[in-house]
């Protein structure tokens, strides 16, 4: 989610390059982290960029107690939104 919209802080990029392989033997894929998620079959294709025209929308957007709609919260709201866990 935070990738999609380019918010994906360098560590965590890192972090999930190295879990590339593990991810792949877990979920599928062929190639990188991303390949292995969407093989994982979490993320509809037509997903990103759904998120990305969403966060574009909302990129000014405020919550109910006035502070700036952070990445990261928009990446929560959405999780919350669209996900059962």
């Amino acid at each position: 989610m935070l990738d999609t919209i380019g918010e994906l802080h360098e560590f965590h990029r890192q972090r999930l390059e190295k879990m590339a392989p593990k991810l792949q033997e877990t979920f599928g894929g062929n190639g990188d982290w991303h390949d292995a998620i969407a093989a994982a079959g979490l993320i509809s294709p037509g997903w990103p960029n759904a998120i990305r025209d969403l966060w574009a929308k909302n990129l000014e957007g405020r919550l109910g107690d006035g502070t700036r709609l952070t990445p990261q919260r928009f990446a929560e709201i959405f999780v919350d939104a669209n996900f059962a866990f």
